[in-house]
């Protein structure tokens, strides 16, 4: 699998990976202060991409990925 990070089709993504079976957030924010969780995913055992549909209507915006 190839890494992807960026825009494509005017959605930012990333690819995220963890232990098996553990469960990962990703939160956004657009001030580093107040994070709002958008995706919730159980990891499989192999990477999986993470795409924010709503990334093109904010002039810039944070991610980070935590456990729940």
């Amino acid at each position: 699998m190839i890494p992807v990070f960026g825009f494509l089709n005017s959605q930012f993504g990333f690819d995220l990976g963890g232990a098996f079976g553990q469960t990962l957030v990703v939160d956004g924010s657009t001030n580093l202060v107040n994070w709002v969780p958008l995706f919730t995913n159980t990891v499989g055992g192999i990477p999986f991409h993470f795409r924010d549909p709503a990334s093109a209507g904010f002039p810039w915006r944070f991610y980070r990925a935590r456990l729940p």
